[in-house]
């Protein structure tokens, strides 16, 4: 969105950056500072970050007072959700250098500080024509009526062979109960 709308985006992936570079967090930091500086951006969105340290906030505040810093956050923040607490700890990780965060759960659903609450807004979990194109919501006979695909951890694209959850047991539950057709990709690491 902020590209289709003119904007120059300059993207840093904590994950991608630390998995190819032999340095580590340390110089995650430094470039994001030099980004900062070279750059002079009037906004930073972070989202699913951990390694930034307190210090690179600070240091960003010290090279420009204005930029603004938001927080996408697009994991359940819901009790009953999956993995909650650590979800919580990821989500209040940078809060007090934010200007705001925007999540994909109901705000009112959501057991934070209620004073937090004044710097969180709903946001739903973006799509673009680019990537989502298939309009499956128009196929009026579709194939399957049911579709589903998990996996045990961000990123990982497989379930854990020793490890259930209750999305799995959910699921094997609704097959066992309707007489429904599933489309269910779950990869195992054996």
């Amino acid at each position: 969105g902020f590209i289709k709308n003119n904007n120059f985006v300059s993207e840093i992936s904590e994950r991608d950056y630390l998995n190819k570079n032999f340095f580590g967090p340390s110089q995650l930091n430094i470039n994001i500072i030099n980004n900062v500086l070279n750059l002079n951006p009037d906004l930073i969105v972070i989202g699913h970050c951990s390694r930034i340290k307190y210090e690179t906030f600070l240091e960003i505040k010290k090279i420009n007072k204005n930029i603004k810093i938001i927080q996408w956050f697009i994991d359940s923040l819901t009790k009953l959700g999956p993995d909650y607490n650590h979800n919580l700890n990821t989500f209040y990780k940078y809060f007090k250098f934010l200007d705001h965060s925007f999540i994909s759960t109901d705000v009112q659903s959501v057991e934070i500080n209620k004073n937090d609450k004044v710097k969180v807004s709903y946001f739903p979990n973006p799509t673009d024509n680019s990537i989502d194109n298939l309009k499956i919501d128009k196929i009026l006979n579709p194939i399957f009526d049911l579709f589903f695909a998990i996996s045990h951890g961000q990123h990982r694209a497989v379930l854990k062979k020793f490890f259930r959850d209750k999305r799995e047991i959910f699921i094997n539950d609704l097959k066992k109960k309707f007489q429904i057709l599933f489309a269910i990709f779950m990869e195992l690491i054996i």
